[in-house]
């Protein structure tokens, strides 16, 4: 990337490099990046593995759907059954292999027994 600089009379440009470091997360090794998601979710796969049954084969469909952490789980305990029923669909839609009835219902009574 290039910025502009002015020249003491104006009347042409020159161009010098822009030094501001842009973080590439690509330059990221890959045990560097597998442990920040670990550290990032550490919560969420703790609720998961909370579950009984454990249900920690759908931590990759809570991270798919947007939701990677506690902050997100505490927030969709606040809403009606019939949103949680709604995010937990969106949830199972993320992965190969979607969730059962069955096991959504466990999610979502151990969302709610989780923060009381």
């Amino acid at each position: 990337m290039r910025r502009q600089i002015a020249v003491s009379d104006h009347s042409s440009v020159a161009t010098q490099p822009n030094h501001n470091p842009v973080r590439n997360p690509r330059s990221e090794s890959p045990p560097d990046i597998l442990a920040k998601l670990e550290r990032e979710t550490a919560e969420l796969t703790h609720f998961l593995k909370s579950c009984t049954p454990d249900m920690s084969q759908y931590l990759h469909h809570f991270i798919g759907f947007g939701c990677k952490n506690k902050k997100f789980l505490s927030v969709a305990n606040t809403w009606d059954d019939k949103e949680v029923k709604g995010f937990l669909k969106g949830v199972s839609d993320r992965g190969e292999v979607p969730m059962t009835p069955m096991e959504m219902l466990v999610l979502k009574n151990h969302l709610r027994r989780y923060f009381t």
